[in-house]
């Protein structure tokens, strides 16, 4: 009996080193990928017809106010919500935290 539990033992200690050289060995082969980043400030509907008289200087209302997070899409999936603003001359955004999909489909 004691044979037969070392061997499940070491069977499953075996396979958990494997676990984890197959994640760094992912992870080693994936951290060069790139993936693209977008952030939406905020959205809107307008008619055909009030599009089509939009001129330069025309102000167009979002349904969200400048003070709420913006979404971060990563490849076109929501992951984070963020804070738009300029880091050294340039537009940027802080992240703010997790989208609610994304901690949803954690608790699944």
């Amino acid at each position: 009996l004691s044979s037969k539990l070392y061997a499940e033992s070491y069977f499953k200690q075996e396979k958990q080193i494997k676990d984890v050289h197959s994640k760094d060995t992912i992870q080693s082969l994936i951290q060069d990928a790139e993936v693209e980043l977008s952030a939406s400030i905020g959205k809107t509907t307008i008619t055909l017809s009030d599009l089509i008289d939009l001129d330069a200087g025309d102000v167009i209302m979002l349904e969200k106010h400048l003070n709420e997070p913006a979404s971060l899409y990563v490849n076109g999936k929501e992951k984070f919500k963020c804070l738009i603003g300029t880091h050294k001359g340039f537009n940027a955004v802080k992240i703010a935290g997790i989208a609610k999909e994304e901690i949803e489909e954690d608790d699944r």
